[in-house]
């Protein structure tokens, strides 16, 4: 591929963005003008079957037929995004969620290839998967900050608990971030017999380590969408449940 060829796609690629993002704008332009004849009448702007009313006090205010077309067009097409970017919403995984990844992780996966996991190979990738979506929970960290531990940033506890010390990036100050017992459980399997401490606990990169997560609840039976942020939310929300101290472990894990 040549030079220009590659110039040419990445002008085309920056052309369509500047397009999409000036067509949601005039969408938008659009919804909010139903959303101020919808409010001030009472109306849910999400209750759509209103939307004609709209339409039709906009002609007798004198709106062209091209005019009308626009904003129907307009506020349909704004509805359907939000109501997709709702869906596309990341799910938590949940202490529950993740007590099915760890019946399930283990069992062989087909893989890309339609090739199917040896036993072995598939206890291995599950023992790596519980303990990353655990640590990732009980941390709260994100798939750039967990795929920068090293074992000489894990302390074990007396109690079978255990600690991470971890360099926060953003301002380098060191913050200590608290695993449970069954999380360091699941560590301690993957702990290799003759550790370098400097090597990395997941040596993944972070869309790597999206891409397990995805498979590991899918393969666990849950529902919904699933993302790098999807083990925090989880823990946040059984937090919240248990009415617990949300604000400290999301700022002992920020960076």
């Amino acid at each position: 591929m040549t030079s220009a060829t590659v110039t040419y796609m990445v002008n085309a690629t920056a052309a369509a963005e500047d397009r999409a993002t000036t067509t949601m704008r005039l969408y938008e332009a659009q919804w909010q003008k139903w959303e101020i004849w919808a409010v001030g009448r009472g109306i849910d702007p999400a209750e759509m079957s209103r939307l004609e009313d709209f339409l039709a006090d906009l002609q007798r205010g004198g709106a062209s037929m091209s005019a009308i077309r626009q904003a129907r067009a307009g506020v349909m097409a704004f509805y359907r995004a939000r109501i997709e970017s709702i869906r596309q919403r990341p799910s938590g995984i949940t202490q529950e969620g993740l007590e099915a990844i760890r019946r399930t992780a283990h069992r062989p996966r087909s893989t890309l290839l339609g090739k199917r996991e040896s036993p072995e190979h598939a206890r291995e990738r599950g023992r790596l998967d519980v303990a990353l979506i655990a640590v990732m929970r009980d941390s709260m960290l994100r798939p750039s900050e967990v795929s920068s531990i090293t074992w000489a940033n894990v302390e074990r506890e007396p109690d079978g608990s255990g600690t991470i010390y971890l360099e926060r990036v953003r301002d380098a100050a060191l913050v200590t971030l608290y695993l449970g017992p069954p999380t360091m459980q699941a560590l301690t399997a993957i702990y290799p017999p003759f550790p370098d401490l400097r090597d990395c606990v997941f040596p993944l990169c972070p869309r790597q380590i999206i891409r397990r997560i995805r498979a590991a609840a899918q393969a666990a039976g849950l529902q919904g969408h699933f993302t790098g942020e999807s083990p925090r939310l989880g823990m946040a929300q059984d937090l919240l449940a248990a009415r617990g101290p949300v604000a400290l472990y999301y700022g002992a894990s920020a960076g």
